[in-house]
This record gives structure tokens, C-alpha cells and sequence, in this order.
């Protein structure tokens, strides 16, 4: 159950230190804390690990280093290269907090950035795309097993994970379907080499990791409400259906040559001269969208090539859209920063959970800022900003979906890499709902090894 939530934006650390340190303060064994740091580009390293210092005491607590943004909401000016650090509250007799070492795919090093990194996967194909037209996961044993912590929990019993990965999060991602009521969001924490000299950086109870991934399971008196939105994409193409596919290859829509439509939709949006498909691809962003009987996006998909002559488009990923699926094809313009954002926050929610996919090219002072919907500002000012309600997280690595719909089918995962994309998990401060999600099991215990809190 989702207790409250807070973000708070400011230039100085003071205010946030302030209000975290009485977050530590304040002990209480049935609460779980989720939380994300984006550090200014001003913040000193001992202001940082104080923050740290301050949420790794806190127990049952998750959390991750988060990309940049700006955030604003009516009457307030955003602050530009302000720190902002979230985080939301759980009952923990409704939730669970775990820890994984599940391996995902490895990828080769490539250059000097990689030289100091374990092997990581930086594609985008890192899950398989979306069974779509209601098919669910199985529900047989995952290919992987749970974390420890997650062993004895019921499928039934868990209606919403929430999780941060490192790049190589296949292995997680597999596990978690075994929660086939669950609706799973996952976001690929921001790389963080330049600032605490880790690829990634997660937090786990008093444990600072580089890799793997953390999270929590919930079981929320009602199932969260989602929403995915990708503003900044602009259709080209009418809507279509999928008439032949195999694998990540669209062979035919609406019986026709996929690649043609994709051209006539780029010459009529006069997107290039010439019909150079494949200058096309490596000067511009197409993407696939499957669309829901209401218009609004099931899943998109990263166009990667097309074939004039055969007709065939190749998809990022290991499969295509099923034969049946409606889709349109879409363009990511040039100027897409200057795409209006959505308003983060639903009314009649209790805590809002909002994860943003942001641009790893321009600098944060050319973000165009995310507006809030907010009932509450306990304050605002020129250089402190604090909401209620809230819970904010960015990744430029972009987030994981796996939505259970109204009719309970449940999507398989699949991966969003479009710029400026937002998904939002809203939790109702209602009543009833499934049993309370019962302590693990005692294991004997391991010595604890000691933090270096000098990352």
C-alpha cells in the first residue's frame, strides 16, 4: 500500500539534506522507502554522500541515482541545475523489498568509455518485444528464479513491482513475469561513471551496488493505474494492419510493401530529398506504433532498417507485432525537445510514480520542463520547490513495461526507447484488497561487510 510520497528541487543541499535527514530520523520498521537522487551539476561529493549516507540508514529502502530533468508546475519557474531528490513511502505488510544478482545478456567492450566497465548491454533489443491481442506470460515456473527475498511470496498476492536495473536487465525482467497480476515498471538507472565512478548506481538497505538490480514488490489495496505517453513522436503514416511477420521482420501491411509506405510517408512529410531509405535511417528516427482500440500507444518499436525491394522492415528486438496488430508508423523530429511534455501526477491518487526517459545529448538547461499537476506545494520559491504526492525518476536508458490491463492480461516486458517518454503509475488511497504480503523466512545471517561511503 502507497503511504505518501515527496520531491523536492533545490539549488542547495540544505533544504533536501534537512528534510531527508528527518526522514532517517524518524525510524519505523512498517514503512519501505523507494527513492531517486539527480544530482546537481553544482552539488559538492560530500554533500552526495551525505544525502546517501542519510537514505542507506533507513531500512527497507531502494533506490538509484537518476538522470536530470527539469520540473515545473503552474505559477512556479523550474530551477535550472537544481538537485532533486524523490522518494515514496509503503507499508511494508504490503510490500517487500528485494535485491537481484540475476544475470542478463553481456555484451562485448567496445572503446575506451567500456574499458572500465564489466560488460554491459547498451542495445535496445535487450527484451523480446510484447506478445500482443490479450496473450499473457505462461504461467508455468520462470526461466529464472525469484531473489531470495521474493521466493515465498504467492503470484496472486502481488499486484505492482517496482524495480532499477543496471543495462544487462533481462535476467529480472524474466523472473519478475512469474507475478502474472502484477504490473512491473523497470528503469534502466542513468549511468553514473561521472559521478561516482560506477557504471550504475543502486541502493539497497545500506548496500551500495554497481550492478544487478533492486526493487520492491507491492500489494496494493487496488492495482495501480498506468499510463504511457510519447509526446515527441509525430505519425506519418495512416493506420495499418499487420498482414505478414516473423521474428523482428514486418513482411507485409495491409498486404503491401511495409518499406513503401514508410518511403510515400517520408517524401509527403518531406523528411529527406531522395529516396535513400538508408540515409534515412542513419540521419532520422522511425518507430512502429501498435495502437489500442482507443488510438492511444500499445507499444513502440525502434524502426532499424527497411528494404525497398522486398518490402521488408527490420525491428529492434526479437519479434514483430503478431499478425492482426494495428500500427502506424511515426517520426522523432529534429526539434522534439520542443514537444509539449505531459502533466506528471493524476488526481485522486496517493502517490504518484512518474519514470521519464531524457536525452543524454543536451546539456539539462535545454530540457524543456515537465509540468505538475499538484494539490499540494508545501513550498515554493526561487530556489527551493517542494511537492507533495510525487515521486519522480529519469533514465536516458529508458524504462521496461509489463501492464496488467482491466481484463487481467498481463503484456510480456518490453523495452521503450523513445526520447522524452513518460510512464506513470498512479496508487489509490483505497480499501480492501489482497492479503498482507507475510516476512520472509530467518536465514542465518552473513557478516556484515562495511560501505565505503567514498563510493
Amino acid at each position: 500500500m502507497a503511504l505518501a510520497a515527496r520531491t523536492l528541487i533545490s539549488r542547495s543541499v540544505t533544504p533536501i539534506l534537512e528534510q531527508v535527514s528527518a526522514l532517517a530520523a524518524a525510524p519505523n520498521p512498517g514503512r519501505g522507502i523507494i527513492y531517486s537522487l539527480s544530482p546537481g551539476p553544482d552539488l559538492q561529493d560530500t554533500d552526495l554522500s551525505n544525502l546517501v549516507s542519510q537514505f542507506t540508514s533507513i531500512p527497507n529502502s531502494i533506490g538509484c541515482l537518476s538522470a536530470h530533468t527539469n520540473l515545473t508546475c503552474d505559477h512556479v519557474q523550474p530551477i535550472p541545475q537544481a538537485t532533486i531528490c524523490s522518494w515514496a513511502e509503503f507499508d511494508m505488510s504490503r510490500a517487500r523489498i528485494f535485491r537481484s544478482t540475476i544475470p542478463g545478456r553481456a555484451a562485448a567492450q567496445v572503446g575506451r568509455w567500456h574499458a572500465a566497465r564489466k560488460p554491459q548491454h547498451d542495445a535496445l533489443s535487450d527484451i523480446p518485444p510484447p506478445t500482443l491481442n490479450g496473450e499473457t506470460w505462461p504461467r508455468s515456473t520462470p526461466t529464472h528464479a525469484l531473489p531470495t527475498e521474493l521466493e515465498d511470496l504467492s503470484p496472486e498476492d502481488v499486484n505492482a513491482v517496482v524495480y532499477f536495473s543496471d543495462n544487462s536487465h533481462e535476467g529480472i525482467t524474466e523472473s519478475l513475469r512469474s507475478f502474472h497480476n502484477a504490473s512491473a515498471v523497470g528503469m534502466i538507472a542513468t549511468s553514473t561513471p561521472f559521478v561516482t565512478g560506477r557504471p550504475f548506481t543502486l541502493f539497497h538497505n545500506k548496500d551500495i551496488h554497481s550492478s544487478g538490480a533492486v526493487g520492491m514488490c507491492i500489494n496494493g489495496f487496488t492495482p495501480p493505474r498506468h499510463n504511457v505517453v510519447f509526446p515527441a513522436l509525430k505519425a506519418i503514416t495512416r493506420a495499418c494492419m499487420v498482414t505478414s511477420s516473423e521474428g523482428n521482420l514486418v513482411h507485409t501491411l495491409d498486404n503491401k510493401n511495409p518499406t513503401e509506405i514508410l518511403l510515400h510517408g517520408i517524401e509527403r512529410h518531406k523528411l529527406m530529398v531522395n529516396k535513400d531509405v538508408n540515409l534515412a535511417f542513419r540521419e532520422s528516427q522511425f518507430y512502429l506504433w501498435v495502437a489500442q482500440e482507443d488510438k492511444s500507444p500499445e507499444q513502440v518499436f525502434r524502426i532499424n532498417s527497411g528494404d525497398p525491394s522486398r518490402g521488408t522492415i527490420a525491428l529492434e528486438g526479437d519479434l514483430a507485432p503478431p499478425v492482426g496488430s494495428r500500427v502506424q508508423m511515426l517520426h522523432l523530429p529534429e526539434n522534439y525537445l520542443d514537444s509539449r511534455l505531459p502533466v506528471l501526477n493524476r488526481p485522486n491518487c496517493r502517490v504518484n510514480m512518474n519514470f521519464l526517459t531524457v536525452p543524454s545529448e543536451p546539456p539539462p538547461t535545454l530540457l524543456t520542463p515537465l509540468s505538475i499537476g499538484v494539490s499540494r506545494i508545501p513550498h515554493a520559491g526561487e530556489d527551493y520547490i517542494h511537492f507533495d504526492g510525487m515521486f519522480v525518476a529519469a533514465s536516458e536508458h529508458s524504462f521496461i513495461v509489463s501492464r496488467v490491463d482491466k481484463n487481467g492480461a498481463k503484456e510480456r516486458p518490453w523495452k521503450a526507447p523513445v526520447p522524452q517518454g513518460y510512464l506513470g503509475l498512479g496508487f489509490d488511497p483505497t480499501t480492501g484488497g489482497l492479503p498482507v504480503l507475510k516476512k520472509p523466512k530467518k536465514k542465518n545471517k552473513k557478516p556484515k561487510s562495511s560501505i565505503q561511503r567514498n563510493w
